[in-house]
């Protein structure tokens, strides 16, 4: 969302809404109220909140604009909160009694009060997940259908080994061809070679460790692989799926005909919900009918935007049956432009799995394609073999600073906010105020890449300090823009803090 100055009594709205987050454990759902400041005005809003392993996020909705929740506390039923409203803050004090929200504000010279109500529906098993972009581990991009209990097992004993759960990976999903059939009475049925002890077990095993366990299926009568899909037994399935402690769901696209998209993602969260169990929903259409407009609505936290990504620097080529498309990483990026307002905490862009590690990329564009993919926000999901990665490939994937930006809690996607020819800026506005900044050489040979202050929203004469996220490495204080040589389909990747 582009910052602009607000209306104090937008920035009273803000607050307000806001102070739901400091109770979030016990409130999360979706309100709707007023908010009313000094001068009497009354604005109407909406709220959704969202909670997650103890983060708090949340999203305020009114006709001045949507505005992000960041932070808060709570004490009883009191509620103490303080909010980005761009460049200044404002604090909260509120009780919350009964599913209603009722309190002052206070937000520069503007004061007033708030009633907000928690709406039917609300408090879903579903609220609250994936506050930041989902990270993990996935097995279709280096194993495709060559999937197996043991081989699961020792993935998520090197997730823990590597250091990679320490650095936030923490699903491990088991993608295609895990199914076989369904039994007498429908249900699912997983391969017994495979997965000899059932996914109740591997899914126990992932958890003992502090993992979390993820399972693939498809929207339409097979899936991708030909396998037994999830049509007319979402709700069988997802009983499954909770029974097995299952905490993600990738659910994809092929063989759905004639299928609504939307219509099919919202039956399949409504399921999941049905279940009782709090179960992350990757939405897998591949950008195919714009899943970014209404994927949040129906309850998706993930969403592809474009077709599936394979392990090389560009290029864009149609499948077998003259489908589209394989994609290489740049045209993946390519196609991320102009849906930065869809994303935020709790539904996030998908550009698809990690291919870092995978060998069709050298190092230089694998540290190119993680560090775009953080400044995107995007889900962080590995697809090599961990268990003998090269130490170049672990310090790309566990490389913490680089991890931060994608994991920043103000939850914005980054843009290309600059382009001259193979030469690029993108640039993520983080919660502290600081900007991340990448620049990206597309072309053939060393170049300088410059970024300017007044792409990055700051004045020309800001003085500003500025970090080497790759070096590891302060750079000092720079004013007007920060420039570097950037080789060859490679990347420097900065933090820009006033």
């Amino acid at each position: 969302m582009k910052r602009r100055s607000l209306p104090r009594s937008i920035s009273l709205l803000v607050v307000i809404c806001g102070s739901l987050l400091a109770y979030a454990q016990s409130a999360a759902g979706r309100y709707e109220g007023t908010a009313t400041d000094n001068s009497q005005q009354i604005i109407n809003v909406v709220m959704d909140l969202k909670e997650s392993d103890g983060k708090f996020s949340g999203l305020i909705s009114s006709s001045q604009g949507d505005f992000a929740v960041i932070g808060g506390s709570a004490h009883g039923d009191a509620v103490n909160l303080e909010f980005d409203l761009g460049g200044s803050s404002g604090t909260i004090e509120a009780k919350l009694t009964d599913g209603r929200l009722v309190g002052t504000f206070s937000a520069g010279e503007s004061t007033g009060t708030v009633d907000l109500k928690k709406t039917a529906g609300s408090g879903s098993p579903s609220a609250g997940l994936a506050p930041t972009p989902p990270m993990g581990w996935n097995s279709w991009n280096k194993f495709g259908c060559n999937v197996s209990e043991d081989m699961i097992k020792g993935m998520a004993d090197a997730v823990v080994k590597s250091g990679m759960k320490d650095a936030g990976y923490v699903y491990v999903n088991i993608d295609d061809c895990w199914q076989v059939s369904r039994d007498a009475n429908a249900n699912i049925v997983v391969d017994p070679q495979r997965f000899p002890h059932g996914m109740k077990a591997v899914g126990d095993y992932l958890h003992s460790l502090g993992l979390k366990f993820g399972v693939y299926s498809d929207a339409g009568s097979k899936t991708c692989a030909g396998r037994p899909g999830g049509l007319g037994h979402e709700y069988q399935d997802a009983v499954q799926y909770a029974a097995w402690g299952v905490d993600y769901l990738k659910y994809d696209w092929c063989n759905a005909t004639t299928q609504d998209a939307k219509a099919s993602y919202a039956n399949i969260r409504a399921a999941l919900d049905a279940s009782g169990r709090p179960i992350v929903l990757s939405i897998c259409e591949w950008g195919s009918h714009q899943p970014w407009l209404w994927g949040k609505e129906v309850g998706g936290n993930l969403w592809r935007t474009t077709g599936d990504i394979t392990d090389r620097w560009g290029g864009q080529d149609k499948w077998p049956d003259g489908s589209c498309c394989s994609n290489g990483m740049l045209a993946i990026l390519d196609q991320q432009v102009g849906l930065q307002s869809y994303a935020g905490p709790g539904h996030w862009n998908d550009p698809d799995m990690l291919e870092v590690g995978n060998g069709g990329m050298t190092d230089s564009e694998y540290r190119s394609h993680f560090s775009l993919w953080a400044i995107l926000a995007a889900p962080l999901l590995a697809g090599n073999d961990l268990r003998d990665m090269r130490p170049e490939i672990h310090d790309i994937l566990t490389n913490k600073e680089v991890i931060a930006v994608d994991q920043d809690a103000l939850g914005r996607e980054g843009e290309r906010v600059a382009k001259n020819g193979e030469l690029e800026v993108w640039a993520k506005q983080l919660k502290d105020g600081g900007r991340a900044v990448v620049l990206l050489n597309r072309g053939s040979s060393e170049q300088e890449i410059s970024a300017r202050w007044e792409d990055l929203g700051y004045p020309g004469g800001l003085s500003a300090s500025v970090r080497d996220l790759w070096a590891h490495k302060d750079l000092g204080k720079m004013a007007g823009k920060f420039s570097a040589r950037v080789a060859s389909h490679g990347v420097v990747m900065v933090t820009v803090k006033p």
